[in-house]
């Protein structure tokens, strides 16, 4: 059976190193995992187990056998050693970035094929990561993942995964105008959802918005004039640090603003008259149609549903490489919950923080070019090191090498570090040691053996 097993996982690693994307499709996983899943796990504590099984019952226990006991054994850790390392080594990065009081800290390292979405209550509090798989839906085997770390009174899934999606924000509103209901939806990169035009007034939508110029475009300004402006302009914007908030702009240049709360109907004076107002959802939808027809650039993205008592939210959250350096996402709830949401690689912590104390950037004379570039670092609170490319850095169980230096090594705004790790090398070394033990023993020592032992008989 131990004959079975190793050819069963053979074929297994000969096939994730030539149809990795065929084998993920087939075991429903992403192609990153087709060496860290559980049906090669199994297939490795099988043999381990099925290995010390066939030792225990086949195998005298007495000098003549020691060489086949310690190969056995010496093959048993080696085999525990090697499922290990494939299935928790870590390999990703980590960046600091220079800001006006110096390099940031590096806490934590970003894991390379892993995701995961951060939830945070605040702009400004510290989110929390929930994981997820990296793979399409397929024909639905992603499944749902609930969300954790989310406000009270919230709960969420992620529905879904795409790799290669254009998104743009979208506002849908219920409009009632007397007798009149409209279902509106207004995204400004589409054509005929710019605005919606009410007859006497309309109403755009602006994404995005900066509190300075929601600012000024609530300040009075002088009438206008001219065709085309004679009509109220209520104008409907969101922003990262800015609240759903309307803006109704009057031709004798006059300006009225109120906040808006998704679910709820907001009275809103346009055109001489309240026109009532309701947010249904301010999301990320999917406007992908084809590569030749799209907007912008493709990018992977996780679509999460949230719910409240009063009402649920479905949106696209998109990717971003580094989840510390990248804004969130605001989601405005129904009653007026709010939460923060990013998409990023998993990120683990660092057993100590990095301090980048100097750079050092050695050039060629009488080239410019960079010849050498290190970094000294403070490692804690007391551990000083220097880190270079070919003088790697070791912090716990990490082994930490100089990346890229951006945008140029001479003048560097953000410095990367990889990041490795090597479990179970503690294992692997000794079991190929235990290994050569046997088979030396087996040649060498056990003739001798064999002979003391026919003597004696003799």
């Amino acid at each position: 059976m131990s004959a079975a097993l190793i050819a069963l996982i053979a074929v297994y690693i000969v096939l994730a190193a030539t149809a990795a994307q065929q084998l993920a499709g087939l075991l429903g996983i992403g192609p990153a995992d087709v060496y860290r899943n559980e049906l090669l796990a199994a297939l490795w504590g099988l043999l381990c187990v099925n290995l010390l099984v066939a030792c225990w019952t086949r195998i005298a226990l007495n000098w003549a056998r020691a060489g086949a006991w310690c190969s056995s054994l010496g093959g048993i850790i080696l085999a525990a050693g090697a499922a290990w390392y494939a299935l928790a080594s870590v390999s990703g990065d980590c960046v600091a970035v220079r800001t006006a009081a110096g390099w940031s800290p590096i806490t934590g390292v970003y894991v390379n094929d892993t995701g995961a979405i951060y939830v945070a209550a605040g702009r400004r509090e510290e989110s929390q990561q929930t994981r997820i798989p990296l793979r399409a839906s397929g024909a639905g085997r992603f499944g749902q993942r609930a969300l954790r770390h989310l406000p009270a009174g919230v709960t969420g899934q992620v529905v879904n995964y795409s790799e290669r999606i254009v998104l743009r924000p979208r506002a849908e509103l219920d409009i009632r105008d007397g007798e009149q209901h409209h279902r509106v939806l207004l995204d400004p990169s589409r054509p005929g959802l710019e605005q919606f035009d009410g007859g006497d007034y309309l109403i755009t939508y602006h994404p995005d918005t900066a509190p300075q110029t929601l600012e000024r475009m609530a300040e009075p300004a002088e009438p206008s004039t001219g065709p085309g402006l004679d009509k109220d302009l209520a104008v409907i914007v969101t922003g990262l640090d800015v609240a759903p908030t309307v803006v109704v702009a009057r031709p004798n240049g006059s300006r009225w603003r109120s906040e808006l709360i998704v679910g709820r109907p907001a009275a809103v004076p346009l055109a001489g008259r309240e026109v009532q107002i309701s947010p249904a959802g301010f999301r990320l939808v999917n406007v992908w149609i084809d590569e030749h027809s799209a907007t912008g650039p493709p990018q992977p993205a996780a679509l999460v549903n949230l719910l409240t008592s009063q009402g649920a939210c479905l949106t696209w959250v998109p990717w971003a490489p580094y989840e510390h350096l990248t804004g969130p996402q605001r989601v405005d709830l129904p009653g007026g919950r709010v939460v923060y949401l990013n998409f990023s690689r998993a990120r683990v912590e660092l057993p100590a923080a990095i301090y980048i104390e100097r750079v050092i950037c050695e050039t060629q004379t009488p080239s410019p070019a960079a010849k050498d570039y290190s970094c000294e670092v403070r490692i804690g609170r007391d551990r000083h090191e220097v880190v270079s490319s070919d003088r790697p850095l070791r912090v716990g169980p990490y082994t930490i090498t100089l990346g890229p230096w951006l945008p140029t090594a001479e003048a560097p705004e953000m410095i990367v570090f990889l990041v490795s790790s090597r479990p179970g090398l503690g294992l692997i070394y000794p079991g190929c040691v235990l290994i050569a033990a046997g088979l030396a023993y087996s040649f060498f020592v056990k003739p001798l053996v064999l002979r003391r032992m026919a003597g004696e008989k003799a």
